[in-house]
């Protein structure tokens, strides 16, 4: 299922699969969560991909409800170190997270520490010395 919703003057499109009732249902294959991504000049996508630290689900089909919520995430550049980036989601946690990501000059993929939604004092990934930050992402998601 694909939706667009308008947000103040941005779009953002919201792919589910995998629902296991109706999108109010909750219901997911074990194993999934819905991921919010907002790259370096875009304003948000969501998924239904696992971030790239979790392993996948036995399959079995559950309804839980989510304890926590997940708001807008905000896409930055570490305020701490040149070389990283990431950001930080609004929310509560604890079943709604985050973790930043920054691509290096290297062409690799660094990521920070999963925080709660909420938390602000963000994720970022930090490229090694010798490299330079290229882009960054912040992901939320549902565990």
């Amino acid at each position: 299922m694909q939706a667009r919703v308008g947000v103040a003057a941005a779009t953002i499109s919201v792919t589910l699969a995998g629902l296991a009732g109706p999108a109010s249902a909750a219901s997911a294959e074990s194993g999934q969560t819905a991921a919010v991504m907002v790259d370096a000049g875009s304003v948000a996508g969501v998924s239904t991909t696992e971030p790239p630290f979790r392993s996948g689900g036995t399959g079995a089909r559950s309804a839980t409800v989510a304890a926590g919520w997940l708001g807008m995430c905000y896409n930055l550049p570490d305020p701490a170190n040149s070389r990283g980036g990431g950001g930080w989601c609004d929310g509560n946690g604890p079943d709604a997270r985050y973790y930043g990501r920054v691509t290096c000059s290297n062409g690799s993929n660094y990521y920070g520490p999963e925080r709660w939604a909420g938390d602000r004092r963000g994720s970022y990934g930090i490229c090694p010395s010798g490299t330079s930050r290229k882009s960054w992402s912040v992901y939320g998601y549902y565990v």
